[in-house]
């Protein structure tokens, strides 16, 4: 999985970072059980950034790693504690301006937030 911040403007605001492989799998669930450090204070990113998840699997045939699918964090959305986020249909949109779900049927994110002061 990469993380990245954008801004309102797509722009990066922050290095983006990859998880390891997931830790383990089933038959439905992906579980990285990772903490991830956004390398910036909340308090000092501006007003309209997100934080993007996207989800990447090798492809054995084109020996490249592929974007599979996103999710993304609003600004606003941001609170301690568990969160459940939409999965989108690739390509990443970090304008946010085109959300086509991954499916009909309900795939999310899953994942605990620390904000840390």
């Amino acid at each position: 999985m990469t993380i990245s911040v954008r801004d309102a403007n797509e722009t990066p605001l922050s290095a983006s970072q990859n998880t390891p492989v997931a830790s383990k799998k089933t038959e439905s669930e992906i579980i990285f059980d990772k903490k991830v450090y956004i390398q910036k204070a909340v308090e000092s990113l501006p007003p309209g950034f997100a934080i993007f998840f996207e989800f990447k699997h090798y492809k054995p045939k084109k020996r490249t790693i592929s974007t599979k699918c996103w999710t993304l964090i609003e600004h606003d959305e941001l609170k301690e504690g568990n969160l459940v986020l939409e999965i989108y249909k690739k390509p990443t949109d970090y304008s946010r301006k085109a959300l086509k779900l991954f499916s009909v049927k309900p795939h999310y994110l899953h994942l605990h937030l620390s904000l840390f002061q």
